[in-house]
């Protein structure tokens, strides 16, 4: 399957691939995107090119955590209509749950499940692409993604565990 996700996913690339040294337009040529996608976030774009573009330009920068430094500016309003339903959810766990039935409006491949194990809420992510190919990149930009909307939810009222 030929698993796709909002261009909004690439929001914050410029400023994380332009101090490091890329050249934002030629990392997108490599993986066969436009710059266009840049500025129109609703287009759809094959989620193995987002992961195959992270992974090359934390090489190509000599970096580990490429992922990390864009989920960084991560905000609700970066997931579109559904950032839109989920800020709107009265709690966290109705945020949760609409992050959970809607995430694949946003992008197809990747996942979220929240159980509940002795009192302790558990947020697991799958992330496939159809493709085998490293995903660290695409992964920690993710879990970092999550763990920044959720903090914007929370406030003081708890903090992950690990």
């Amino acid at each position: 399957m030929r698993y796709r996700i909002r261009s909004a996913s690439l929001n914050g690339y410029v400023q994380v691939a332009g101090p490091l040294g890329l050249d934002a337009g030629a990392m997108l040529a490599t993986v066969g995107l436009s710059r266009r996608v840049l500025h129109d976030p609703d287009t759809l774009i094959p989620a193995a090119s987002v992961g195959r573009l992270l992974e090359l330009s934390a090489a190509a920068a000599g970096i580990d955590d490429f992922g990390l430094r864009m989920a960084e500016t991560r905000q609700l309003s970066n997931l579109g209509p559904l950032g839109l339903v989920a800020r709107e959810a009265p709690t966290l766990r109705a945020m949760l749950e609409s992050v959970v039935r809607y995430l694949r409006l946003h992008n197809e491949s990747l996942s979220l499940r929240i159980e509940e194990v002795d009192g302790v809420v558990v947020l697991s992510q799958t992330l496939a692409t159809g493709r085998a190919a490293p995903l660290r990149q695409a992964i920690e930009l993710g879990v970092g993604a999550l763990h920044r909307i959720v903090g914007t939810m929370r406030g003081d009222a708890g903090r992950p565990l690990r």
